[in-house]
């Protein structure tokens, strides 16, 4: 079971989680500041506003979706598993593991430090980049729906991307 958050917005801490017991939660706007290594769930996670947690555990497992818009984590975790898509937008996200996959949407738009698409990235789902800090797109990205790089500074997409759509409009 989890401790330390029957009320999810004035809690600090999350002291243990068992994944089988928990389906989604909100900690939007809250006082936490980090959760733990193994943190694993059936559902939602919403970490939007939270701005006191700096990073994710290393080890993640979000059943559904996973909502880290206007925070200040930095990176998503190499071997975290996330459902159905990330909505990392206006955050302070500066790194993608390389041969990552979404499996839905993934929206890094307004993330000015996040300067590149990594190698092998795959999204099931539309990837939102519009007026991110991305400069460069790796030449196997591949994008099941709509690649929007709307008002970025990516003066090139390589002949290789396979995007459902790409919307460049803005673009400096």
């Amino acid at each position: 079971m989890l401790k330390s958050v029957a009320n999810g917005n004035s809690c600090t801490h999350v002291d243990f989680c068992d994944a089988e017991q928990i389906s989604d939660y909100n900690f939007c706007d809250s006082l936490l500041e980090s959760l733990p290594d193994h943190f694993q769930l059936n559902g939602y996670l919403d970490l939007s506003g939270s701005r006191k947690i700096l990073r994710l555990p290393s080890l993640l497992v979000v059943g559904f979706y996973l909502n880290i818009s206007n925070t200040s984590i930095r990176e998503i975790p190499v071997f975290s598993r996330i459902g159905s898509g990330i909505d990392a937008s206006e955050s302070d996200l500066q790194f993608l593991p390389d041969n990552y996959v979404v499996n839905g949407n993934l929206d890094v738009s307004y993330c000015l430090k996040l300067t590149q698409v990594p190698r092998g990235m795959k999204v099931l789902g539309k990837l939102r980049a519009a007026y991110s800090g991305i400069r460069l797109v790796s030449e196997d990205l591949y994008v099941q729906d709509e690649l929007d790089l709307t008002g970025t500074m990516v003066r090139t997409i390589p002949s290789s991307v396979v995007a459902g759509r790409i919307m460049l409009s803005g673009t400096v």
